[in-house]
């Protein structure tokens, strides 16, 4: 199981790093909205990377917000429907193991 926690991990920081990167880079180009765009991405970008954070160091609140990662992730169809859909088969494993 602490090889599909890795796993996880490493896609939610992948994906924090992503958003915040395309989000930014996006607002190089109108320079009317780059204050706007960068606190937007920073802001979306934050969760999923502190959740991945979270998972690959093994802390307990890291597998809790991860729950509320994937949820928001249904909405990103389709790779992060996919990572949720993971997310939450890797969740209901590693409870049944931690309790």
């Amino acid at each position: 199981m602490a090889k599909h926690q890795r796993i996880t991990g490493a896609l939610f920081f992948i994906q924090g790093l992503l958003i915040i990167f395309i989000i930014n880079g996006a607002a190089t180009s109108k320079p009317e909205f780059t204050i706007v765009s960068l606190l937007a991405g920073v802001t979306l970008g934050l969760l999923p990377l502190v959740t991945g954070y979270g998972l690959l160091m093994n802390l307990k609140w890291g597998a809790d917000l991860g729950l509320v990662t994937a949820g928001f992730n249904i909405l990103l169809f389709p790779i992060g429907t996919a990572l949720a859909i993971y997310y939450f088969w890797f969740y209901r494993n590693y409870i049944s193991e931690n309790t």
